[in-house]
């Protein structure tokens, strides 16, 4: 079972990789450089914004989380 912070690093990557797919598209496409260019900043802002979404909820559920204590460590 995964953790809610690889719950949300893992659509952190799923956001890259969709980022990536509309930039190859954007690429690819015949419009002019102008309508790519609006394109891109567009896909752009979208990924910056969902991925600061999800690394907020990571440093939430830090935040959470129980301080690890040290202890010794046996060596038996």
């Amino acid at each position: 079972m995964q953790t809610k912070i690889e719950q949300t690093t893992s659509q952190n990557r799923e956001i890259i990789e969709n980022f990536s797919q509309e930039v190859q598209k954007i690429l690819y496409s015949k419009a002019s450089e102008k309508v790519k260019l609006k394109w891109f900043y567009s896909a752009r802002y979208w990924a910056e914004y969902m991925m600061n979404l999800n690394n907020s909820l990571i440093m939430q559920n830090l935040q959470e989380r129980p301080a690890i204590q040290n202890k010794p460590i046996n060596d038996h």
